[in-house]
């Protein structure tokens, strides 16, 4: 009768073990992957000159990035958010000729011919790839209650599969330049860690931005 019931325990033992074992594995992968969503953004660094009254009136809006692409749709997406909070707003693209590097030298002379007060200017400070990787784990289960010692205890073949996968982590210098003093008014040093395409993370940037001018007192 008591080796029936120690049977029986074993079994459930392992059902539940198992159980637990495999809702922990699915558990860990979502919050594994809830580290680098793409809403996953936070500040480092945030400064405001107290001076600045604001709001601003005019803003060229300049993506320092390298693919052209990636700096229209960054460009394109801070204008569209600015004119949603009443800014007027430009991309540099539509100023500069063709090709032209955006740098302090050939921006700020057209942005001073377009009526803008601030440049914005956003960029890539650091880049980086990193890979995760959570080793396949085995937990014993109990022959019965009596149990003391390792050799007393039953391994499942298989508990937790091993998880791997990497994530990008990308380290951002956002900033407001005042065109009439040529100097920092606003600026947010931020990190944000994702998966996938860089171009998927660039509408989540902006709005986190966005939040971090609006609690500034920059935009309303």
């Amino acid at each position: 009768m008591r080796l029936f019931t120690n049977i029986t325990l074993l079994r459930r033992f392992r059902r539940a073990d198992l159980s637990k074992g495999l809702l922990f594995s699915i558990l860990f992968f979502i919050l594994a992957l809830s580290v680098v969503s793409c809403g996953n953004t936070k500040v480092l660094n945030l400064w405001k000159d107290p001076r600045y009254p604001g709001p601003p009136a005019k803003i060229v809006v300049t993506a320092v990035v390298r693919d052209a692409n990636r700096r229209n749709m960054t460009e394109q997406e801070f204008v569209r958010m600015f004119r949603s909070h009443g800014v007027e707003a430009v991309t540099s693209r539509e100023l500069l000729p063709e090709g032209e590097v955006p740098t302090r030298e050939t921006v700020v002379p057209v942005a001073k011919k377009a009526g803008a007060d601030l440049v914005l200017v956003v960029k890539s400070v650091s880049k980086d790839s990193v890979d995760f990787y959570s080793p396949q784990r085995n937990t014993g289960v109990p022959l019965d209650f009596t149990a003391e010692n390792e050799a007393l205890f039953v391994f499942p073949e298989k508990e937790q599969n091993e998880i791997t996968y990497d994530y990008t982590v990308v380290v951002m210098q956002t900033t407001l330049y005042d065109l009439a003093t040529e100097k920092s008014v606003w600026s947010a040093s931020t990190r944000t860690k994702y998966q996938g395409s860089a171009f998927d993370q660039i509408h989540p940037f902006v709005r986190f931005i966005a939040g971090k001018l609006k609690s500034s007192g920059i935009i309303r």
